[in-house]
């Protein structure tokens, strides 16, 4: 078991692809609690039942091309959050610094 514990630890994700189910397996031992999207492109998807605290399949719901909506996430009940985000989909004055 590993040292670390990521308790109230929630990662959410865009789909469960197969070829990072290393990393999936890593985060799971550390107890963080696993939502992933419904579905993308043709990417095979990881079977849930080898994560112990995998807890829902969210509803990818597509607004434009790159942006999406994900139904049934729960977001206050966690303390820490890990969050996909796609940096090379913008330029750097997309965003606010403080």
């Amino acid at each position: 078991m590993d040292k670390y514990v990521l308790k109230d630890t929630c990662v959410i994700y865009n789909f469960a692809q197969h070829y990072r189910e290393g990393i999936f397996n890593k985060l799971d031992n550390l107890s963080c609690d696993f939502y992933f999207g419904n579905k993308t492109d043709d990417i095979k998807k990881i079977d849930y039942s080898n994560l112990k605290n995998f807890k829902a399949e969210l509803n990818n719901i597509y607004l434009l091309k790159n942006i999406y909506w994900q139904t049934g996430a729960i977001w206050n009940s966690f303390e820490f959050w890990i969050l996909l985000a796609i940096m090379n989909k913008f330029r750097k004055n997309d965003f606010i610094t403080i």
